[in-house]
């Protein structure tokens, strides 16, 4: 991975191309891709953070999990989840949105 302006850039192998993701600075993923199980850290807006939620790619939420000062970093378990590319949100108490980006599964 590269870093450009303080963004994360993850390159992956998908059916024949590089694609590139993207994560947003605020927040760090790791390990990014994993076996369903990665860390999330907010960095200098923990105490904005209301919660955090994953999607599939159908847009299908597969995990909410409210956020406190205290569990930060924290773990989210996927591994019951299927192998592919996986949507983050990290919602503030206002509604706003403090990041987001793209965690894989790869099992």
């Amino acid at each position: 991975s590269d870093t450009v302006n303080n963004v994360a850039y993850l390159y992956i192998f998908l059916g024949g191309r590089i694609q590139s993701i993207t994560n947003n600075s605020n927040v760090e993923v790791f390990p990014n891709p994993s076996y369903g199980a990665f860390t999330l850290q907010v960095k200098g807006e923990e105490r904005r953070v209301k919660s955090i939620e994953v999607y599939n790619v159908l847009g299908e939420k597969v995990h909410s999990q409210p956020f406190t000062i205290h569990n930060s970093p924290f773990t989210i378990d996927l591994s019951s989840n299927p192998n592919g590319i996986y949507l983050y949100r990290v919602l503030a108490q206002n509604g706003g949105l403090i990041g987001e980006g793209k965690v894989i599964i790869q099992k």
